[in-house]
């Protein structure tokens, strides 16, 4: 009778040890899983990032028990990163970066007009890379971003407002790759009757935001053919696009 009970127990002993190591087995495997989910899908890609949206919840069984875990939806920017946060003068900054398919390490050009930088792409992919600022829609960090606004002073950042936000840089960059030469606009959103300026208005952005993405759609199907710009007529425009002719580039 004892040596049966003995028996016994190492057998419940054993059938434990086992299931543990299952479970262990189990838990080391949806925890590979878990993070081979939150790796970029397109990670051959170089030019592919994932920025944090929205939140979702991704159910994992383990035991018989549904367990969830929340991460975050992983919404993709294939040409566009938004650089780290930097603080100046007690501000937390960033800007938006358009990556180059040069080296500029290993290049006797220096690429600093994004310009430069979308040429290089396909006609499909420069289209991408506009649709991709369009993503930055709501985004009101403050910008560090600077451009070449006069030849041979090199990138400068904007003056006149203390309200260049993410979401206004990228609708000026937007505007700025279908232009050429030095333009006379700056990135500050005014109403042409009254010179009012309106990057403090979340509402007017939003409307220039759904401009932009008309113009976008329209341009799609008519093959870019005498496009000019997203705000032409509109009762809205950017600081200094009535002061001279403005010269667009063709896709």
């Amino acid at each position: 009778m004892i040596i049966m009970k003995k028996l016994i127990l190492l057998i419940l002993l054993s059938s434990t040890f086992t299931v543990k190591a299952q479970t262990a087995k189990q838990d080391s495997a949806h925890h590979r899983q878990y993070h081979l989910m939150r790796k970029d899908p397109k990670q051959n890609n170089p030019y592919t990032f994932a920025d944090s949206a929205k939140v979702k919840s991704l159910p994992i069984v383990t035991c018989g028990l549904c367990v969830f875990l929340t991460t975050g939806t992983i919404k993709e920017r294939h040409f566009l990163v938004k650089t780290h946060n930097d603080t100046v003068n007690g501000v937390i900054t960033a800007h938006i970066k358009l990556h180059s398919l040069i080296n500029d390490s290993n290049s006797v050009v220096s690429l600093n007009d994004d310009r430069e930088i979308i040429i290089k792409y396909s006609k499909a992919e420069q289209i991408k890379i506009l649709e991709e600022y369009l993503s930055f829609e709501g985004d009101t960090t403050q910008s560090n971003k600077a451009y070449p606004f006069k030849p041979g002073v090199g990138n400068t950042r904007p003056k006149g407002t203390d309200r260049f936000t993410i979401e206004i840089e990228a609708l000026f960059s937007f505007t700025w790759l279908l232009t050429y030469g030095y333009p006379s606009i700056r990135p500050i959103l005014i109403d042409r009757k009254t010179g009012e300026q309106l990057n403090g208005s979340p509402q007017k952005v939003a409307e220039v935001f759904n401009v932009y993405k008309r113009w976008l759609s329209r341009n799609k199907k008519r093959n870019f053919r005498n496009s000019g710009l997203p705000l032409d007529g509109f009762k809205y425009g950017w600081l200094g696009d009535s002061n001279a002719r403005i010269f667009t580039r063709a896709f």
